[in-house]
């Protein structure tokens, strides 16, 4: 075990002082509480430049304490009993959930062991690139948009203060261009892009919990909100009213860039879906349109996802008395649900589909001969777009039929990211046919708009029990929370692009505690365990 005590290295040549002896050493760091470290094993701190380091050998019956604050640290005994009691209280928790304990101590857990805090952002849940502990370094973590956006949606119940922290620290990445950029560290980011538009999304369902607690958090950032959404319609629209995944090539020569990649994928990344078949190697290779910063397609899933987020957006806008803004973005929102079924809806196929904005044309056939259909053809259902017979369509045709995405009881698991009978499912490999708790939330979210549809609440209560089938293995097993998974073993490892602890995973979680019913139940319970 290896404990460092430092300021962060761009604060040099600040340094902490050291006090104390071999059992009780004290870390007075500028600008930070002080660092207690109480150890039973007579280890002596060796200094480094901005603070010191202790090696502590583990041995058994050894005690090792670290306590942060302001006085005199507690002793070891205090320490412990303090850790039984929240022990204790945790796992009183934990049993509310009744047969779904595991599901919810999986959810809780991946959102409190990928906390952090740091100088630039504060107290937030981050995706690690390397050490999570090193994160004076800013290459070691980033807060990727939709995953923190999303993030802050499990955190909702499992810790508040995190999730508001989430969005505000997500959202406050937005630069000068007028839009939250792709990912962000502190330092610099993605600022040639940004990704799907979920950030009014996961606000709106955050204040649902407690519309009067947690208005202020709209007051806050609903500006920021706004001129994102402006910037989507201003920068990747097209004239048929559809959004274009692109790449604004000129914010490359800012400072505040960290990542260099070729036009086309750089445009995919914009999607979140980084070498979706939707895009590459599948029958069809995007074509970046330098004069535009776009790619040759319009997309069904961002189109859909702004709809939402406008529609979100403008309700809050109402809540705060903003009625220019609210009548702006309901009537945006409005004109992009007309174009998801005027342009991009395909009559004959019984789903929405990408089309080549130059010529009007549906994006090319999978190699295959069938067509390529991701989950992301369903996110219109988010904004209410399409009719119940649409819907019925959709779901019968695509959603839950066995040769496409299966979302039915005999498929133990699933929904593949890319449909089964495209050449790209048997890939396996990120967003070619593995299954992601952020497609399945997405999917979700857009099912629960229509309760009135018998299918559509069979489809539903099915995607729920795969999505806990998917977590539940790795978790219970190995304490794995998969960034993505197999969707016909359930498997996490066994590719090397899914990392083991990943927080957004435990969407898989999230659907089906919200399907019992039990994230209601338990939210006004919700607090930070210490």
């Amino acid at each position: 075990l290896q404990v460092n005590v430092s300021v962060p290295a761009p604060w040099k040549p600040r340094a902490c002082s050291i006090q104390g002896g071999s059992e009780v050493l004290r870390a007075s760091c500028p600008g930070f509480d002080d660092v207690f470290v109480q150890t039973s094993l007579g280890t002596q701190a060796q200094p480094t430049e901005i603070g010191f380091s202790i090696q502590l050998p583990i041995k058994s019956g050894a005690t090792v304490a670290v306590f942060i604050g302001n006085g005199t640290a507690p002793t070891t005994m205090t320490i412990a009993q303090a850790m039984s009691d929240a022990r204790a209280k945790l796992v009183s928790r934990f049993a509310k959930f009744g047969v779904h304990n595991e599901t919810y101590a999986g959810m809780q857990i991946a959102i409190s062991w990928n906390t952090v805090y740091t100088p630039y952002e504060g107290i937030f849940t981050p995706v690690f690139r390397g050490s999570p502990w090193d994160v004076a370094k800013a290459h070691n973590y980033v807060l990727f948009e939709w995953d923190t956006y999303l993030s802050s949606m499990i955190a909702a119940h499992t810790d508040l203060w995190v999730a508001k922290s989430n969005i505000i620290r997500m959202t406050k990445s937005l630069i000068y261009a007028g839009y939250v950029a792709g990912f962000w560290n502190g330092l610099c980011g993605e600022v040639d892009k940004s990704k799907p538009p979920v950030g009014a999304f996961a606000l709106e369902y955050l204040i649902s919990l407690a519309p009067d607690e947690h208005l202020w958090l709209a007051e806050l950032l609903f500006d920021q909100l706004l001129m994102w959404n402006r910037w989507w319609e201003q920068s990747r629209m097209m004239s048929d009213g559809a959004l274009a995944p692109g790449s604004t090539r000129q914010m490359y020569s800012t400072p505040l860039n960290c990542i260099n990649q070729d036009p086309e994928g750089a445009s995919r990344c914009e999607t979140g879906l980084d070498n979706s078949p939707l895009y590459m190697r599948a029958g069809y290779d995007a074509t970046f349109v330098a004069e535009r910063n776009v790619i040759d397609s319009v997309d069904v899933g961002m189109t859909a996802l702004y709809a939402r987020d406008a529609l979100a957006l403008g309700k809050l806008a109402r809540r705060l008395g903003r009625l220019d803004a609210a009548e702006e973005l309901e009537q945006r929102s409005a004109r992009l649900a007309r174009t998801l079924n005027k342009e991009l809806w395909n009559e004959d196929e019984g789903i929405y589909l990408n089309k080549m904005w130059q010529t009007n044309e549906w994006v090319p056939n999978d190699k295959s001969g069938s067509l390529t259909v991701a989950p992301t053809y369903f996110y219109p259902m988010l904004a209410k777009v399409p009719s119940d017979l649409q819907v019925r369509r959709l779901v019968s045709r695509w959603l839950a039929n066995d040769t496409e995405f299966c979302v039915l009881e005999q498929c133990t698991f699933g929904m593949p990211s890319i449909s089964r009978s495209s050449s790209a499912f048997k890939d396996n490999d990120y967003w070619r046919g593995r299954a992601w708790g952020p497609m399945n939330l997405l999917v979700y979210f857009g099912l629960l708009e229509y309760p009135h549809l018998a299918e559509v609440a069979s489809a539903r209560r099915a995607l729920s029990a795969q999505s806990e089938a998917t977590f539940l293995p790795e978790w219970v097993k190995h304490h794995r929370v998969m960034e993505n998974y197999n969707s016909v073993s359930g498997e996490g490892c066994d590719v090397g692009s899914a990392i083991p602890f990943y927080h957004w995973g435990a969407l898989m979680a999230f659907l089906p505690l919200k399907e019992a019913g039990l994230l209601e139940k338990v939210a006004a319970e919700v607090e930070i365990v210490v």
